[in-house]
C-alpha cells in the first residue's frame, strides 16, 4: 500500500491511508450529501466534507 500512496499527491495519499485505516477499525465512511447516520451496525460514521479549500473530517 506504501508504494502506491507513493505516486499519489501528498493530501490525496494521506486520505486514502486515513481512510483505510479508519475502515479498518469499523468506521464507516460518507460524504455530506447523501448521509445516513442509521446505515451502519456499530454507529460509527466519519463524515466527509469538501469545501473550497480541500477535505475537512
Amino acid at each position: 500500500m506504501a508504494d502506491d500512496l507513493s505516486r499519489l499527491p501528498a493530501e490525496v495519499g494521506l486520505r486514502k491511508l486515513t481512510d483505510a485505516q479508519l475502515h479498518v477499525v469499523g468506521w464507516e465512511l460518507q460524504q455530506v450529501r447523501g448521509l445516513d447516520l442509521f446505515s451502519t451496525e456499530r454507529g460509527l460514521v466519519a463524515i466527509r466534507q469538501r469545501d473550497s479549500e480541500g477535505l475537512l473530517w
